[in-house]
């Protein structure tokens, strides 16, 4: 079994079936080609006729033996692969070079979850293959799209306690929801909004410009490592000032602390201030009630917590809000008219929706159902739990965000004493095959208030199909690149 190459230390094995062959015009063919297989192994033969027969169980074997990083692959070489078995579902296939393919470990969920339910990949699928553009034709297979996309708006909203369904707009992602709400609702200029010192540069950027454009004015909330905000500090700039909207996020993509947006949204009630919540880290995460009476506008993306497709996120709108299209353009209906349509969610659903991923939307929240978000949250939450106990027993580990005692969401934010976030991120990447998240987050105001502005954190945000050996694995991966950093100094 010389010709044996375990990839990584897990799983993923690769057969090296053609050392540094590069072939001599396009269309030549591989030296080698699968003969025959079995549940036994596979025999693989080459154009000279000469078999080489690949035991699945000695191959195994050999990669628990060997050690042989991703990085030692020779870029050029060919491999066949195949899986072990027992092989763990929260694998992705990453390209080294064009060459080779290798396992990695997953733990970059808050960017987007990965991976998602195979009922989402397979509705994504066949709404591709089976249906039209919904809502813009009498044929059946455009009506047949119409009533898928009707069926999943119905279903998101009673997930998220929504009565007026028809209030639950589709869009872009959350960042659009996010500025659609922002800048549709009408600030002029001296309008005071005040907000949060974590908040993401989705709400941050729109600000600014309107800030810029527009005049208003912008307040921030001193930051509080615990829970975001002080519910007593909102209440007193409430109180003091004329304010014209509240923008609140829900969960901090960089501490995971949690704001708590129900004490928010009942101040923001009793003062006459429309509130908008940025649910990016709690949707699908935390049992939500978007309808909660305060909170004016609520705004989600698809493919975080939700286990969607990228493409696609949500927007609620009270009804008492008012709010102009961030585009206009077709819809379908009132084509007679030259003005967006006053109906919703008509008014703020120009352009063809992104029907794909809606029905795969919808199918991730049906497995969020099946499964419990109770269960979801709590898998998330042993495995966090379980990296705090090691991480803050370790000295050349500094952890950000709340203390022991306050709940946080399933991510931690972290670095290694003398070492670069990104270099730590690199190297988790190309030696480990363990993905996870390095930088500022397009997080500024967090880091700022951390004082980390400059060199950023690692973090790392676990997924409901992480397993407890996976995070074993990044633990001893972190003490070996801290092992090595001490005998560079």
């Amino acid at each position: 079994m010389d010709d044996v190459v375990p990839i990584g230390k897990r799983h993923l094995i690769a057969v090296k079936c053609a050392m540094h062959y590069k072939p001599a015009k396009s269309g030549d063919s591989l030296p080698w080609h699968l003969h025959s297989k079995s549940s036994m192994g596979f025999v693989l033969r080459s154009q000279k006729s000469k078999k080489l027969r690949c035991d699945y169980q000695q191959t195994i074997k050999c990669a628990k033996r060997e050690s042989i990083m991703a990085s030692t692959l020779v870029p050029g070489t060919i491999y066949i692969l195949f899986y072990d078995p027992n092989f763990s579902y929260n694998i992705a296939i990453n390209s080294i070079h064009g060459a080779a393919l290798v396992c990695m470990t997953y733990f970059d969920n808050a960017a987007t979850t990965f991976p998602k339910p195979e009922a989402v990949y397979q509705a994504c699928d066949q709404f591709l293959r089976r249906a039209a553009n919904p809502g813009r034709g009498g044929h059946r297979r455009s009506l047949d799209s119409t009533r898928l996309i009707f069926e999943a708006r119905q279903s998101i909203a009673a997930f998220f306690g929504i009565k007026q369904v028809q209030r639950l707009v589709f869009t872009p992602g959350c960042t659009y929801s996010l500025n659609a709400a922002l800048k549709g609702f009408g600030l002029k200029a001296g309008d005071l909004v005040v907000t949060t010192s974590a908040e993401h540069n989705s709400v941050m950027r729109p600000l600014a410009q309107l800030k810029r454009d527009v005049g208003i004015k912008v307040e921030q909330l001193p930051y509080c490592p615990e829970h975001l905000f002080n519910v007593d500090d909102l209440k007193n700039v409430l109180s003091e000032n004329k304010i014209r909207l509240c923008v609140i996020n829900h969960v901090s993509n960089v501490t995971g602390a949690i704001g708590d947006i129900y004490s928010a949204a009942e101040l923001c009630y009793r003062y006459n201030v429309p509130l908008v919540i940025d649910a990016a880290q709690s949707a699908g995460y935390l049992d939500i009630d978007a309808s909660t009476k305060g909170i004016s506008m609520w705004c989600a993306p698809g493919h975080k917590g939700l286990m969607g497709p990228a493409g696609v996120g949500l927007l609620y709108v009270q009804e008492d809000i008012e709010i102009e299209p961030l585009v206009s353009g077709g819809t379908g209906s009132f084509s007679e008219q030259f003005a967006a349509p006053v109906a919703f969610p008509d008014r703020l659903e120009a352009g063809t929706l992104p029907a794909p991923a809606i029905v795969g939307l919808s199918a991730g929240v049906e497995w969020l159902k099946q499964t419990g978000i109770a269960n979801v949250a709590e898998k998330k939450q042993e495995l966090t739990s379980r990296f705090l106990q090691w991480a803050r027993e370790q000295d050349f580990l500094e952890i950000f965000g709340p203390s022991e005692k306050t709940p946080r969401a399933g991510l931690v934010s972290f670095r290694i004493r003398g070492l670069n976030s990104s270099s730590v991120s690199d190297l988790l990447d190309r030696e480990y095959g363990i993905a996870v998240r390095s930088g500022l987050h397009c997080s500024a105001s967090v880091h700022t208030a951390l004082g980390t502005l400059q060199e950023g954190l690692v973090r790392v945000s676990f997924g409901y199909f992480n397993s407890a050996s996976e995070l074993d694995e990044l633990c001893q991966a972190l003490l070996e690149i801290s092992r090595q950093n001490a005998r560079l100094r």
